[in-house]
């Protein structure tokens, strides 16, 4: 046994063996104590600080105790947002875009969108068709998208006939090959969609006498609103 596993075995021992009780001298000395005599008091007292020896029990329950407090104060969230179920959507998350699934873990800052057949359902929160949210401080929140919107370019022509209970609708043709899917939003809901480039009718019921406001949004295959048409009355 080298000289320091020596030194730090007879710590520990130290370190427990039990206290013993005072001496009687000991005693009659801090009893003398409690009335000193006048030269005593005029004397300058001496503090000497001994140093106090733990157990290396107790001291490595202190070390853990400190690094478990330190864990527990990292600031950081520990909730985990989890998909439930979904279809036609994707996630992004620092930059990349994946196919949304069930049993994906969602990291703090995570985006979700929908298709225009898209849903997705996460915990009590369930995303319809073309919409958008984002995991920020531990929740899922929606996003509306009415802003995104109107900030689009217009690139589509969009012409609206209304007859009865029925409207027509019929646009131009998006030409850019990013395409994903159309989508016609009424009064800021979406109705319907099409998938296919080339499909660019629509015929939506509505209530006789009601005019609402119709757009055709665009999406590129990230779900992501890249154009959209003008807005029209009908």
């Amino acid at each position: 046994m080298s000289e320091r596993e020596d030194l730090e075995r007879r710590l520990v021992s130290f370190g427990e063996a039990p206290t013993p009780p005072p001496s009687e001298q000991l005693f009659a000395q801090l009893h003398a104590d409690r009335l000193p005599t006048r030269h005593a008091r005029e004397q300058p007292h001496r503090i000497v600080r001994l140093p106090v020896l733990l157990p290396a029990t107790a001291a490595a329950a202190l070390v853990l105790g400190l690094v478990f407090v330190l864990i527990g104060n990292d600031g950081s969230d520990t909730t985990t947002i989890v998909v439930a179920n979904a279809s036609d959507a994707v996630v992004e998350q620092s930059g990349q875009v994946v196919d949304a699934r069930a049993g994906q873990s969602l990291p703090e800052g995570s985006e979700v969108r929908t298709g225009v057949s898209g849903s997705v359902t996460i915990g009590e929160v369930t995303l319809g068709p073309a919409e958008r949210a984002v995991v920020r401080g531990g929740r899922v929140r929606r996003i509306e998208r009415r802003a995104e919107i109107r900030s689009a370019p217009v690139t589509v022509d969009l012409e609206v006939r209304r007859g009865g209970a029925r409207v027509a609708m019929q646009w131009s043709r998006y030409e850019r090959d990013d395409f994903g899917a159309y989508v016609i939003v009424r009064d800021g809901r979406v109705v319907t969609g099409r998938r296919s480039v080339e499909r660019r009718i629509a015929i939506i019921r509505t209530q006789s006498g009601r005019t609402s406001h119709y757009v055709v949004v665009v999406l590129d295959r990230e779900r992501k609103i890249v154009a959209r048409s003008q807005i029209v009355m009908g």
